[in-house]
């Protein structure tokens, strides 16, 4: 398992952090996602054999979220 942690712009809500959340979880090979919109981080818990990080992001991206 790999735990990687990305800076995300835009998150104002719990509401934004279930969405994120909800959109990681569904990648297929991610564990855990912790998701802060005052921290503006998300952290991401995930079996790299499986999953990448650049599709992490892309699935954070999608929600409408900056990855800085």
């Amino acid at each position: 398992m790999k735990t990687i942690v990305y800076n995300v712009k835009g998150m104002m809500c719990g509401g934004c952090e279930s969405r994120v959340t909800k959109a990681v979880l569904a990648l297929s090979g991610a564990n855990e996602c912790h998701a802060d919109h005052k921290e503006e981080k998300v952290e991401v818990i995930y079996d790299e054999s499986l999953l990448d990080a650049r599709k992490i992001q892309e699935a954070i991206e999608d929600c409408g979220y900056d990855v800085m």
